[in-house]
C-alpha cells in the first residue's frame, strides 16, 4: 500500500488555495494573486522573466515570507501549521535548491534528505531510507550515480537525481520550477518526453510547473496562469488561455502558435 507523510483532508478538494497574496520589499514583487487549484488539476504557471512565477512558489513553500494575504495548502492555512511538516507533502525541483546543497553530500543522502524536506542530510539514514532511495535512483534512470558526490554530476544528472529526491516522501503535490534550465537540447527532450509519460499514470501526483517555455507544457497539464509583472494576466482552462492573442498580449510581441500532439510550440514575430 502507497504510504503518505501526511494525508490531509482536503477542504472543497482544494490542493492550493491563494486569496489576494502580496509580496513587497523595496518594490512590490506579487501583486494581489488569487489562485485556486483543485484536486484533479495540473497547473503550468507561464510568463516572462522576472513575473514573479519563482516567488510565488516560494511564498507557498515558505522560504519567500508574504506581506499578506492566505494561503491554504493540502487543506491547512499558512500561520496556523507548521510548514515545514506540511513542506514533506510537497516534491521540489528547482534550480534554486539545487544551488544550496552541498557540494560534497553524496547522491544517496541527497534523494534521502527528500523524505524529510531537508536541503541535505544531518543524521544517519535508516536502512529502509537507503533501500527506497536506491529504488528510486534505478527508477529514474541514475543508479550509477549513487556513490557519487553532488559536485561530480552533470546538469542532466542532478536534474535526474533531484526528481529521485522530490519522489522520496511520496508527495501529494510536485512543484517543478524551470526544471530544464541548463539542460542541452537533447537532455531537455529527454527530461520533457518523461515528464509526459509520469504524468499520465493514475498514481502520479498533482503538477504545478512554472516555466516561461510553451512547449514544455505538456498534454497532462490541465489549466494554466499567466503571469506578467508579478500579477496574475490570466488564468483558467488550458485551452482557453493557449491562444496567439493572450500570449502576445503577454509577451508583447506577435506569437504564431502551433497545436501539436497535445504540445503547443510558438513563433515570436520580432522586428530587429
Amino acid at each position: 500500500m502507497r504510504e503518505k507523510s501526511l494525508n490531509f483532508a482536503m477542504r472543497n478538494d482544494q490542493m492550493i488555495n491563494v486569496q489576494e497574496l502580496t509580496v513587497t520589499r523595496d518594490v512590490t514583487i506579487l501583486d494581489n494573486i488569487s489562485w485556486s487549484m483543485k484536486k484533479g488539476e495540473n497547473w503550468a504557471i507561464l510568463g516572462p522573466n522576472g513575473s514573479g512565477k519563482t516567488t510565488l512558489i516560494s511564498v507557498l513553500t515558505a522560504y519567500v515570507t508574504m506581506t499578506s494575504g492566505k494561503i491554504t495548502l493540502l487543506g491547512r492555512e499558512y500561520g496556523e501549521y507548521d510548514w515545514r511538516t506540511l513542506r514533506k507533502s510537497v516534491g521540489i525541483i528547482s534550480s534554486q535548491i539545487s544551488e544550496a546543497i552541498l557540494p560534497s553530500i553524496t547522491v544517496t543522502d541527497l534523494v534521502i534528505s527528500g523524505k524529510h524536506a531537508m536541503l541535505n542530510n544531518w543524521f544517519e539514514p535508516l536502512y529502509h531510507e537507503r533501500n527506497r532511495a536506491l529504488g528510486l535512483l534505478e527508477k529514474y534512470h541514475c543508479a550509477y550515480l549513487a556513490k557519487r558526490k553532488w559536485k561530480q554530476l552533470s546538469v542532466g544528472e542532478k536534474q535526474r537525481v533531484m526528481t529521485a529526491r522530490a519522489f522520496m516522501a511520496e508527495p501529494e503535490l510536485l512543484i517543478m520550477d524551470e526544471p530544464c534550465a541548463g539542460l542541452d537540447p537533447v537532455a531537455r527532450q529527454r527530461f520533457i518526453n518523461y515528464c509526459e509519460k509520469m504524468f499520465s499514470k493514475d498514481e502520479a501526483p498533482a503538477l504545478v510547473l512554472i516555466t516561461h517555455h510553451i512547449d514544455e507544457i505538456i498534454p497532462e497539464i490541465t489549466h494554466v496562469m499567466l503571469m506578467k509583472e508579478g500579477q496574475v494576466a490570466m488564468q483558467g482552462r488550458k485551452t482557453d488561455i493557449m491562444t496567439a492573442e493572450n500570449l502576445s498580449k503577454l509577451y508583447d510581441a506577435a506569437v504564431m502558435l502551433n497545436y501539436n500532439k497535445g504540445r503547443y510550440y510558438a513563433e515570436y514575430c520580432l522586428s530587429i
